[in-house]
């Protein structure tokens, strides 16, 4: 929260004595990190992991723990996003993720949802008739939106990933969960410490323990202001199959650690001051640099057991960490009904130093001590038999591009994004903003050479096969362009190459780039100020006030930590080939994106880089799919397939929601001249909600004359008592018009099967023309 308070002058006849009110220290944004660990469990939990974002997801499965009706897999995941300069390794390296259960993780919007006395979920129409027919209700209203005093204007936001279920979801008024993107029958509900999740198969996953975490700021030689701690993801404990089979997850305490997330500086000046009276002092101008801490309370993964006879999985960790003073996962064991170790996975780390200069980060707080030289990274994962030894040699390796190449954590040579780009610079402020002002500013370009170092570029499997990742430059991010797979030793090497256009651009070998932006960080604001200033004239003290205008011009490291590329960039056409020139086919995908629109302001100046309407809550949605086969030059279609969204808001439409920070607060004395209510700006964004289940899929195939031969429609439903994600009927037709169709009947409202959420289909009918099979 941005809150430029107050100068104040008394001038003594013609004695003038100054005198400051205030802080005009940078604020933290709205923004309350998980710890690093729980970041990489959600950090996609918005936006699918697709060709869209030029990012590919590799997998490395370990094992999967069962009992007769469920099960968990056990993996490793690494999405090829690249590594960034402030990143914080995982408990398993950086990049990498473990899946071994599920999360919740939060966004904190506003004030965090438990800390508000008052929810207030008030649409514009209502506040903006208060205006004129309510003026003090109105600018109450204004006050605390802008002040964030115990009412809250906009909830926060959940995102979760479970079971093969993700999404994302607020709490309204009466706390229950809306769905932003409703693409699955899931159901959720709060218990007293956190969260409970029903699956359509009636599974409930239950999250009752959470890590918290808070923020501080600190410039300069100054002090943190107050924070606190704050719940920001809610981890799973238990998964229960209404046959009984339950599977429990126990947590220990991790060591209650902080470090330096990142860093900020910020550039003030005052303008428009011409007309300043003499009598009047301004604040001062200048840069200020300032360092981001991070303090989590965390929990460790230490145990997976269950009610029925089936073993156990151990996860053993330790403090052995240069970068930070967290856990790092060792090893995994497996257990048998007796207790007994049936296999282990061993995990081999590397602490790579870091030797590059820090140049101007060695300027600000937050920036001293070795841990910033440090990275840590996942070697290798050890398959052991029960006595310890290596099992036949079987050991997943894993290779980076460059790792000893990057800069210490924190070091300004970033672009925009926040990846390494190689050059010097003594300024987080990015030359491309800022022109007028005679001060020091970085180059913040993106450098492709740079940005890829630190990045996987080879898997070995245990038998010796191995997958092979090539990256190329994209216009402001790396992204994938070719992937190279060989299952065995000896076995024959597949080909997928990635071609961002369109499959008549690939084929042709023109690779013109369907990149879209969709969201980007503002650097510069101008806010309105005010200055008192007092003098006494034949024994009587006379206040007045200066308004004028100050820019405020910052680049804080947060956001590049928090966002992903996919919140700055999407790409709406890829071209997916198989074989190096598409001897196997290929598929051309198109997806949506759209832009995610600041907020719109009702009161006073624009709020930089605040929450925004997520008008792109559909970004990467794939909506068509061409399956060809090259002919030529010429893409020759086989299949396609069409997925049509419904455009209407799920039943609980879309909330308004407010922003706001405060300007300046009551100066010393009163003027009739001072008018409170210019000290706010207030912004009105929304919260859509809206479904992401296709209502139908059409798929065609054709033959090598382009004749339809095939056409299977899927109908999901649409409406209230429509089922996201589950088909009501199926029709496949042939090139003689004869039709199949396949119906299916879910559990009914009120229905024993309906309340545990158990929504498997019932009935399936069958009928040719109208004739039940």
């Amino acid at each position: 929260m941005k809150k430029l308070l107050l100068f104040c002058s008394i001038a003594l006849l013609c004695n003038v004595v100054s005198f400051a009110q205030g802080d005009f220290q940078p604020k933290l944004p709205d923004f309350v990190p998980p710890s690093p660990t729980a970041f990489e469990l959600g950090k996609y939990g918005d936006i699918p992991v697709n060709e869209s974002t030029g990012m590919a997801n590799i997998s490395v499965p370990l094992y999967t723990y069962s009992t007769p009706n469920l099960s968990v897999p056990i993996s490793l995941s690494y999405t090829t996003s690249g590594v960034k300069v402030d990143q914080v390794a995982s408990w398993v390296g950086l990049g990498w993720n473990l899946n071994a259960g599920g999360a919740i993780s939060r966004t904190v919007r506003g004030m965090p949802d438990e800390d508000a006395q008052v929810r207030e979920f008030i649409s514009y129409t209502t506040l903006n008739g208060l205006k004129t027919s309510n003026p003090s209700a109105y600018y109450t209203h204004i006050n605390k939106i802008a002040k964030k005093d115990h009412t809250d204007y906009v909830p926060d936001i959940y995102n979760y990933n479970i079971g093969g279920y993700s999404g994302s979801f607020y709490l309204d008024a009466n706390w229950n969960a809306v769905f932003i993107k409703k693409e699955s029958e899931v159901k959720v509900n709060q218990t007293v410490n956190g969260f409970t999740i029903t699956a359509p198969n009636g599974v409930v996953y239950t999250f009752g323990t959470y890590e918290e975490s808070k923020q501080q700021m600190v410039c300069g030689a100054g002090n943190p202001g107050p924070s606190f701690y704050k719940p920001t993801s809610w981890l799973l404990t238990k998964i229960a199959h209404p046959f009984g089979d339950e599977i429990t997850f126990t947590y220990g305490n991790s060591s209650n650690y902080f470090y330096t997330a990142s860093l900020s500086e910020t550039y003030n000046k005052n303008i428009n001051t011409a007309n300043k009276p003499q009598e009047a002092t301004l604040p001062p101008e200048g840069v200020t640099k300032c360092a981001n801490y991070t303090y989590v309370k965390g929990k460790i993964l230490t145990q997976i057991t269950s009610n029925r006879n089936v073993g156990s999985i151990t996860f053993t960790s330790s403090l052995s960490r240069a970068d930070i003073n967290d856990y790092r996962l060792d090893a995994i064991t497996i257990k048998n009904p007796s207790n007994q170790q049936v296999k282990q996975f061993a995990f081999t780390y590397t602490q790579v130093q870091s030797s590059i200069n820090y140049n101007g980060a060695s300027t600000f707080p937050g920036t001293a001590g070795n841990d910033k030289k440090y990275r840590l990274f996942l070697d290798d994962v050890t398959e052991k038999d029960a006595f310890g030894s290596t099992t036949n040699g079987k050991k997943y390796s894993f290779e980076y591009e460059s790792r000893t190449t990057l800069p210490r954590r924190l070091s300004l040579s970033q672009d925009l994004l926040g990846y390494y780009n190689g050059k010097t610079n003594n300024s987080q402020l990015p030359n491309t903003h800022g022109g007028s002002y005679n001060i020091t500013r970085g180059d913040r370009s993106f450098d492709f050479n740079y940005a890829k170092k630190g990045i996987l570029t080879k898997v070995t499997y245990p038998a010796k096969g191995y997958t092979l990742i090539e990256y190329e430059s994209g216009p402001s991010a790396i992204r994938v362009k070719k992937i190279k797979s060989l299952p065995k030793a000896g076995g024959i090497e597949k080909i997928v190459r990635y071609y961002y256009t369109t499959k008549e651009n690939a084929v042709a070998g023109n690779n013109t780039s369907t990149q879209v932006p969709i969201g980007s960080d503002g650097f510069i604001v101008t806010k309105q100020a005010v200055v008192t200033y007092s003098y006494i004239f034949n024994g009587t003290t006379y206040y007045s006030h200066y308004y004028f205008d100050r820019d405020e011009f910052t680049a804080n490291g947060t956001a590049p930590i928090r966002l992903t590329n996919a919140d700055h960039f999407l790409y709406t056409t890829v071209t997916v080939g198989y074989g190096e020139n598409f001897e196997g086919g290929g598929v051309e995908k198109k997806f949506s994106a759209a832009t995610n629109t600041s907020a719109s302001n009702i009161h006073g100046a624009y709020i930089l880089n605040g929450e925004k309407t997520n008008s792109g809550l559909l970004n990467g949605t794939l909506t068509q799919e061409n399956h060809f086969k090259k002919s030529g030059s010429t893409a020759v279609l086989v299949k396609s397939v069409d997925y049509t969204y419904t455009n209407a808001a799920n039943a609980d439409g879309n909330l308004d929601c407010y922003i706001g920070n405060i300007v300046y607060e009551s100066p010393i004395g009163n003027s009739s001249d001072f008018n409170g209510n210019r000290g706010y700006d207030v912004g009105k964004i929304q919260t859509i909600s809206k479904w992401r289940s296709p209502y139908q899929v059409i798929t065609k195939q054709y033959n090598a004359s382009g004749t339809v031969t095939i056409t299977q429609t899927n109908s999901y439903g649409s409406g209230v008592s429509a089922l996201a994600g589950l088909p009501t009927e199926v029709i496949t037709t042939d090139s003689k018009g004869n039709a199949l169709k396949t119906q299916y009947v879910y559990p009914a409202n009120g229905t024993t099967l309906k309340n545990q959420n158990r929504l498997d289909p019932i009935e399936t009918k069958s009928l040719k023309a109208s004739t039940l099979l």
